[in-house]
């Protein structure tokens, strides 16, 4: 199985489950298959059993990789499958008699990710555009278009990046045009920036990799941007959430709210 190098990388929000998507140096759009099994809500045997079939089906392992992705640990290999192969793996996984009354929430799931994870994959990377008119075909082809981007992000910068403290002017600041950075929000509310992050994952409102939910997202409280870096030869997107004048006032009652 050839081993392939990813030019972007996104965690992707679906159902309240982070899904790995991936862009490979050979154009095509990738999903980790641990992170769809997750999702789905399979145990780890059932994820293994699934990796064998896929990786033995005479047409699935015509659209599996194993991708190298850069971590804080090192580089590390996923087996992922190519989204144009995923509704048919999926449609693969039997929804059985047993299984819709022992596991109705699994069953539920998989129906959802059948009909749209291929979908909320590729609109990770395609952002409403066609997918031919989009896909670079060379690493270097790939780099401008991310350094394109990085301008267009530029020219949106955020005029007002450093909050005035709350006990000062915080009605100045609470009408602020731009949103703010997470950091700059903690550090207004009165919070440590990891305490603070740790305290809105307990009260549901960020996934583990501190990036909102999307229903938060919808409500206007937050804004999220893909910011680029450079790890190795590699460039991936990170996340970096910014709270809006909407979410900082939201943020303010749920924690006077709460009492902390």
């Amino acid at each position: 199985m050839e081993t392939l190098m990813p030019i972007e990388q996104k965690m992707v929000d679906f159902n309240g489950a982070e899904l790995m998507a991936v862009k490979a140096t050979n154009g095509k759009i990738y999903g980790g298959v641990k992170w769809i099994c997750d999702g789905i809500g399979l145990s780890d045997g059932q994820f293994r059993r699934q990796k064998q079939n896929i990786s033995t089906d005479a047409v699935l392992q015509k659209g599996i990789t194993n991708l190298r992705y850069p971590t804080s640990g090192g580089p590390q290999e996923a087996l992922c499958i190519e989204v144009d192969y995923l509704p048919l793996w999926l449609a693969k996984i039997s929804i059985t008699p047993k299984m819709k009354v022992s596991n109705p929430t699994l069953t539920d799931k998989l129906v959802e990710y059948q009909l749209k994870a291929k979908d909320v994959l590729a609109k990770a990377f395609l952002d409403g555009v066609e997918f031919r008119d989009v896909m670079p075909k060379t690493f270097s082809q790939a780099l401008r278009m991310l350094a394109d981007k990085i301008d267009e992000n530029e020219a949106l910068t955020l005029t007002n990046t450093t909050l005035i403290p709350k006990a000062e002017k915080f009605d100045t600041f609470m009408t602020a045009i731009n949103a703010q950075k997470m950091n700059d929000v903690a550090k207004s509310l009165g919070k440590g920036r990891n305490k603070f992050f740790a305290y809105l994952r307990g009260q549901g409102v960020l996934m583990r990799n501190n990036v909102p939910y999307q229903k938060y997202i919808n409500a206007g409280y937050f804004e999220v941007k893909d910011k680029p870096i450079l790890m190795g030869s590699i460039v991936v997107n990170k996340p970096q959430t910014f709270v809006t004048p909407k979410g900082i006032s939201y943020l303010a009652d749920l924690i006077k709210n709460d009492g902390k």
